[in-house]
């Protein structure tokens, strides 16, 4: 099972986007950047960043319980 996040960091230097990037992805093995995408800021203020980035999470799914499908449980003759 995957779960994903996609948010926007604005206005940070090099060093700081990179030690998040770090912190997110050495915490857990099952979480990743799945999508980064990095733009300069204005000219005069060249070294600061914008970042859109996907975190994603990954885990195993639940084992069913007989007569679940789909994740939910199905009602047994009503």
């Amino acid at each position: 099972m995957t779960s994903s996040v996609t948010f926007t960091v604005s206005d940070l230097t090099i060093d700081q986007l990179k030690k998040f990037l770090q912190e997110v992805e050495t915490k857990s093995k099952f979480v990743a950047t799945t999508r980064l995408e990095i733009t300069r800021r204005e000219y005069k203020t060249k070294d600061k960043l914008d970042a859109s980035l996907e975190v994603s999470s990954y885990a195993k799914e639940a084992a069913k319980k007989p007569g679940e499908t789909n994740g939910s449980a199905e009602k047994q003759g009503s």
